[in-house]
């Protein structure tokens, strides 16, 4: 579900921020993916990801963070801030909820892409820069 900006849940922010360490920590195969046999064909029969994508996920759509806009079109900077990991640290709260809206539409498309931002470190330093807006009272949640 799709929140819109004045729907930011503090509980789901906070439930949202709790998944840092889950992910921080995590040492173990970040997505699992079902190769199924059928005949001479090899299908995919989808992916699994580890238990703190799924947090990660599951409080990310309770926050209210989600927005709607034209995810497709920002991929570019999306790849910018993703490549330029310093760039996270200027970030303001809209640049914030563009990517996490991005990783989790582009992970509807193209599975494993949340487990590979996970598993680089870019979803902790998002969360982070998150937590850092959170204590300065930049994001406005009710």
């Amino acid at each position: 579900m799709i929140h819109e900006a004045d729907h930011i849940s503090k509980a789901g922010i906070e439930k949202l921020l709790s998944t840092i360490p889950l992910i921080e920590n995590f040492s173990g195969t970040w997505v699992e993916h079902h190769i199924e046999k059928r005949g001479a064909t090899l299908c995919d029969g989808g992916a699994t990801n580890a238990a703190p994508i799924m947090a990660f996920g599951s409080a990310l759509h309770e926050s209210g963070l989600l927005i709607r806009f034209d995810w497709p079109s920002w991929q570019e900077e999306a790849a910018r801030l993703y490549d330029d990991p310093s760039l996270i640290s200027q970030a303001n709260l809209e640049t914030i909820r563009r990517l996490l809206t991005t990783h989790i539409r582009k992970d509807r498309f193209c599975q494993g892409h949340l487990a590979c931002a996970c598993e680089s470190g870019h979803i902790v330093a998002v969360l982070k820069r998150l937590k850092e807006l959170w204590d300065l009272g930049e994001i406005p949640a009710g």
